[in-house]
């Protein structure tokens, strides 16, 4: 089970929209595995999606709402596979003796952009790749042995314009948010702090980068623009890790995972300034990876 240091907050009143379909999309171990779920407005589970012995995590919608990409270990090794939105029609579409990991869609469907251990030369050591989804072409975005440490590069997403990817390197020696061309070239980086920064999330409009930063002690959700400049921090917890923030379509509302007391992961939503948070899952059970549904 992958469980990320993340998380807390105090529920407040918050009014979510009412809606007759699931609002988000996250992984739980609540029935003894991790598999995918979405969740509905008041908080029900809407549908459960996978429903295996092994781990599926890790979900991320296409920009339509039709597909689902997770990351899997139900052939022995982390692999990436699709699925409708309804958990139909599971494919796997990376086969691959090292790990691939948390895939992310391009805006027009075309392709995935992902993290894998498939060319490292020592243990630990991660790239970034893009998946051509009609011809299964794998191509390699970075190239760690350019830079000056050999560790990870990680958690990569496209812009909503499908130009620019966010991803966070330890290319310094330290964690930090990057910026790239969707082709891997010109690469930016866009946070300095001494503290690790990672999991970037673009808004809707492209204009903001939600991250995660632990420069503030624990990790608390940030706001910043695409240059890098307004860096912001959004929650304010002391007992809590926040992680995985994702934007509605909208832009208004952030969906996010909280570690409470250092235990327990629960998916929360709050609005984008980072006021009025709600725990949505409210369970014993590890619940991570949250996504709004397009």
């Amino acid at each position: 089970m992958r469980k990320i240091i993340l998380l807390g907050f105090v529920m407040v009143g918050m009014i979510l929209p009412a809606c007759s379909g699931p609002i988000v999309v996250f992984s739980s171990d609540r029935d003894g595995d991790e598999e995918i779920y979405t969740l509905s407005s008041d908080g029900g589970i809407w549908m459960q999606l996978t429903n295996n012995s092994d781990d599926d995590w890790a979900p991320a919608f296409s920009a339509d709402g039709s597909r689902i990409a997770f990351s899997s270990d139900r052939d022995g090794n982390p692999e990436i596979y699709i699925m409708n939105a309804d958990g139909t029609g599971q494919i796997r579409v990376t086969n691959h003796p090292d790990q691939d990991l948390e895939p992310k869609f391009s805006p027009d469907g075309s392709s995935l952009v992902f993290w894998s251990d498939r060319d490292a030369v020592s243990l630990g050591q991660f790239e970034i790749y893009l998946l051509d989804l009609a011809s299964g072409t794998v191509t390699r975005l970075t190239d760690i042995s350019l830079t000056e440490n050999t560790t990870q590069n990680r958690e990569p997403v496209f812009s909503p314009d499908g130009t620019k990817i966010a991803f966070t390197s330890f290319r310094d020696g330290n964690y930090d948010i990057y910026l790239m061309d969707a082709d891997g070239n010109n690469v930016q980086q866009l946070t300095t702090d001494s503290a690790t920064d990672q999991l970037p999330s673009f808004s809707p409009d492209g204009n903001t980068i939600a991250f995660v930063s632990a420069r503030d002690l624990n990790l608390e959700i940030y706001t910043m623009g695409i240059d890098g400049s307004h860096q912001t921090r959004i929650t304010t917890t002391t007992d809590q890790d926040e992680g995985r923030p994702h934007f509605n379509a909208d832009g208004s509302q952030i969906v996010y995972a909280s570690l409470i007391d250092m235990v327990n992961s629960e998916i929360f939503i709050m609005n984008a300034g980072g006021t009025s948070p709600v725990n949505m899952t409210n369970h014993s059970a590890w619940d991570d990876y949250p996504m709004f549904v397009p």
